[in-house]
């Protein structure tokens, strides 16, 4: 199932909401709504448009200056009326649709103001935008066109074209600094997820020539082989590559390439070489680090992985002189994928959420799906916060509850707590795309521990000691402990699966230098079948 990205809106006459974004987004872009007469003599632009056909058809229009600020103007057009602007360079666009037919033409062009005038656009002049690929399997499934400026501000904020159909665009000149985003997807149309997907971008600058006509070599692309694992049975999910700048620096317009369906499911992305790509699910997973990719190399990810842990940007921090969780994110936060750098939680979706905390054994606090807030004496000693989720559901699938328990020393004003939190991450190996090991067999998990330091780097750990692994095959009502090696900063188990089909849950418990010692415990970490 392809999930089209377009934009549609109620225009409204000088509004910022015109353009798809509230008072408030465009004040924080530094935008200023409508243009502002600020004086009766000054020029006035009308603005008409005739379609493909030579009839004359209702449109609306992005006038936008290539300075944004201090004088910036981001103003909406339409033909309803005249509208009084400065003197000036614009950056003037529309879309001229095809009543009926689907297709639509772009208008980009420079206006210099000089004087009151009729801007007319004329969807006659258009010429088809053509992406090609040596794959015969693959046809263009949407284009997005998008004049934006590097400063910071997109002609329709996002997404291109408003309609799926065909797309035409004037050759002209546009307004000094802006760049025409162009962003091709093909696929395969007959089948539910694409086995393969050619996301194809060309930025135009200055002038959009005539020829639009843009042809690719497969071989010369970079390849990302991704897999989209199931968590639940009979899941769905869908994975999502959105552009960014190679250097890291400036903008490009948001659009998106997507593949979505019933996990498990895999797909080979192609994509043009010189950007890195920001990919994510709808389950949540974010692969934060973005991929740089070069042309002729491959690369590949793996999302859903049976591989748990909280981000360690969770857990205890003093306020003062209490303790409380640094953040109590209260639905998916639990199950983090270690693989994807600063990845997004998914999997659990929690029916209940308690947390408490300890002194010794006696209760301080306290609470149901909310956090808590406990005061603490001035001089050292040792807390215990135990934070446990259970989720919703019949519990066919995986990651039915996990419980987190983190035993501190900590005392009032201890500002330096919150960064000094750490967490076990677990990942069990050789699972199938259900995340299932075959019965009576045995199944290595990983372990590894992660605190905010190496967090941002998956290929950096903490050190640890005094790691322990626990197994069940009956839900957590009983528990075997596992032997463990050690081999530097990583720690290994080996699990011996029961010999009915089932889940195995997971228990990992490991000590910083300091004496903190941090706990995971996993129901259903991953199936047996």
């Amino acid at each position: 199932m392809k999930l089209r990205m377009v934009v549609t809106a109620t225009v409204l006459l000088g509004s910022a909401a015109g353009l798809g974004m509230t008072a408030s987004a465009a004040a924080a872009t530094g935008t200023t709504g409508a243009a502002t007469p600020s004086a009766a003599s000054e020029p006035s632009i009308s603005i008409r448009a005739i379609d493909r056909e030579g009839k004359q058809v209702a449109v609306t229009a992005s006038l936008q200056s290539p300075v944004v600020s201090p004088t910036g103007i981001d103003d909406t057009l339409t033909n309803s009326g005249a509208t009084r602007v400065p003197k000036g360079t614009y950056n003037i666009a529309a879309w001229v649709q095809e009543p009926g037919s689907g297709a639509q033409t772009l208008v980009d062009r420079e206006l210099v103001v000089t004087k009151s005038e009729t801007v007319v656009f004329d969807a006659r002049k258009g010429r088809p935008v053509r992406f090609t690929v040596n794959d015969p399997t693959a046809t263009v499934q949407a284009v997005e066109a998008e004049p934006y400026s590097p400063q910071g501000w997109e002609a329709f904020d996002g997404y291109g074209a408003p309609v799926p159909g065909p797309t035409y665009i004037v050759p002209g000149k546009m307004a000094p600094g802006y760049i025409l985003f162009l962003e091709a997807e093909l696929t395969r149309p007959t089948t539910n997820v694409s086995p393969v997907d050619y996301v194809l971008i060309r930025q135009l600058g200055g002038t959009i020539p005539a020829s639009l006509t843009f042809s690719d070599n497969k071989a010369k692309l970079a390849n990302d082989h991704v897999t989209v694992r199931s968590i639940d049975p009979g899941g769905f999910d869908g994975v999502f590559f959105q552009a960014q700048p190679a250097d890291t620096f400036g903008i490009l317009p948001s659009g998106a390439a997507t593949q979505q369906g019933t996990t498990p499911f895999s797909v080979n992305f192609h994509f043009t070489p010189g950007y890195e790509w920001q990919s994510s699910t709808l389950s949540g997973t974010d692969n934060t680090n973005n991929l740089p990719v070069f042309g002729e190399h491959s690369y590949s990810q793996t999302f859903n992985n049976a591989v748990f842990g909280p981000s360690p940007q969770f857990g205890p921090m003093v306020n003062g002189n209490e303790v409380e969780p640094s953040t109590l994110p209260w639905g998916d936060y639990l199950l983090d994928d270690p693989t994807q750098g600063l990845a997004g939680s998914f999997g659990l979706q929690p029916a209940s959420s308690q947390a408490w905390l300890y002194r010794g054994s006696k209760l301080l606090a306290h609470s149901r799906n909310g956090g808590f807030a406990a005061k603490i004496s001035a001089t050292p000693a040792w807390y215990t916060m135990k934070v446990s989720d259970a989720a919703a559901g019949t519990g066919a699938g995986l990651f039915t509850s996990e419980t987190l328990s983190y035993n501190f020393r900590a005392w009032a004003g201890d500002s330096n707590l919150s960064v000094t939190n750490f967490w076990p991450l677990i990942t069990p190996s050789g699972l199938n795309w259900l995340n299932a090991a075959k019965q009576g067999t045995k199944t290595t998990v990983r372990v590894y521990f992660k605190d905010l330091e190496s967090d941002s780097d998956p290929a950096s750990n903490m050190t640890a000691h005094s790691v322990k692994v626990w197994a069940s095959a009956n839900g957590g009502k009983t528990w075997t402990a596992v032997r463990v090696t050690e081999s530097g900063p990583h720690w290994s188990a080996v699990v011996t699966n029961p010999a009915k089909a089932g889940h195995v849950s997971l228990r990992v418990q490991g000590t910083d230098s300091s004496g903190f010692t941090a706990s995971v415990t996993v129901s259903n970490a991953y199936a047996v079948s």
